[in-house]
């Protein structure tokens, strides 16, 4: 089997690359990231540089990567690229697996994910509800007002983006006006009712509408995430497996709820409300969470690697597909990677421009 994986020096490729070598070490990986400094940090056989994925050479240089390597299967891993590839799946070099492009641009767009839960929410039976919080756009500021009037504190956030970028905590009508003029109005925001709970993923692995693999966690501690000076986002530190049933009820239901045919990888985020119950904040279609991943490599459970062969049709070497983790197993500063030395040669990642075209 030989896979590329896209920005494969960051924190989500890094773990998703080893659980691909230990559950197949015969697997040839291939890594390409637009940044070399971090490429080397990558588990993988052969690494290239890349453009961004909003330059026209972005796909010129992903076909001439998969003929080169003779690529069987694109895994994308962030949100960009698995929309920009998922718009293009039918003109690939190699295979996609990914959930169909409505259901990704649903998601990618964190207030159209809520509206469409919240009405299918109301076309439900009791046992199927997905509780969400209150939710509307930041735009008109009025809307802000409102939503300060009826909830002692809010949270705004950007409405396209991971990592919490551009996420705060407000409690006054100006602290929210200084916040949304920092960025400006091309920058649409939501604004939601804060929940103060514990926080929960569930990562699960879905084939032809049935759920195959799932595995649930609570997140614990985070810390500052930064891809410039100038963007800072939130990552999490600590996180615990957990068993708790109705987190699995509510992921299960807010997948069915926005895919009534899911196929490929759903993560859902959940956050308790006042009353204790987990309420879905954002579904990432395509792709797992990226401390989820860590924990579940270190446990010799390869999510990764099982979603493919789940794609291929294949058999997994696990017994338990539900939780399959026992609870309360911690991982600590799980994405901050072990620091490695390396030298100026080898972050000297050859472009992919040194592939011929023909």
């Amino acid at each position: 089997m030989r896979i590329l994986i896209t920005a494969a020096g960051g924190e989500l490729a890094r773990p998703t690359a080893k659980s691909l070598k230990r559950g197949n070490p015969r697997a040839f990986l291939v890594g390409i990231d637009v940044d070399p400094t971090y490429l080397p940090l990558a588990t993988v056989d052969k690494r290239y540089t890349v453009p961004r994925a909003s330059s026209r050479d972005y796909f010129e240089a992903i076909e001439r990567i998969c003929r080169e390597n003779r690529i069987d299967l694109i895994v994308p891993q962030t949100d960009v690229e698995i929309y920009l590839l998922g718009k293009r799946r039918d003109h690939l070099p190699a295979k996609l697996w990914l959930p169909r492009q409505e259901v990704i641009e649903k998601c990618r767009d964190k207030f159209t994910c809520q509206q469409q839960l919240a009405f299918t929410c109301q076309q439900q039976l009791a046992e199927n509800k997905v509780p969400v919080p209150e939710t509307r756009l930041a735009q008109p500021f009025g809307e802000v007002r409102e939503m300060l009037s009826k909830h002692q504190h809010v949270w705004l956030r950007a409405s396209i983006g991971s990592g919490g970028i551009g996420a705060k905590l407000v409690v006054t009508v100006k602290e929210a006006q200084n916040w949304l003029e920092k960025f400006g109005p091309e920058t649409q925001f939501t604004v939601a009712e804060y929940l103060p709970g514990a926080i929960f993923a569930w990562n699960s692995v879905w084939r032809k509408g049935k759920l195959v693999l799932y595995q649930a966690v609570e997140r614990l501690r985070y810390h500052l995430t930064s891809d410039s000076a100038t963007s800072l986002g939130v990552g999490t530190s600590v996180i615990r497996t957990t068993g708790r049933k109705e987190v699995g009820r509510i992921g299960r239901a807010a997948v069915a709820a926005l895919d009534p045919e899911p196929d490929g990888i759903y993560a859902v985020d959940m956050t308790e409300n006042k009353r204790g119950t987990p309420c879905v904040t954002e579904i990432n279609a395509g792709r797992f969470v990226t401390t989820s991943t860590m924990l579940l490599e270190k446990a010799n459970c390869f999510f990764p690697w099982y979603a493919i062969q789940i794609f291929r049709g294949k058999p997994i070497t696990l017994k338990k597909r539900f939780n399959p983790i026992k609870p309360n197993l911690y991982l600590v500063g799980g994405r901050i990677a072990d620091p490695v030395l390396v030298t100026e040669k080898e972050v000297k990642i050859p472009s992919w421009q040194s592939i011929s075209k023909e």
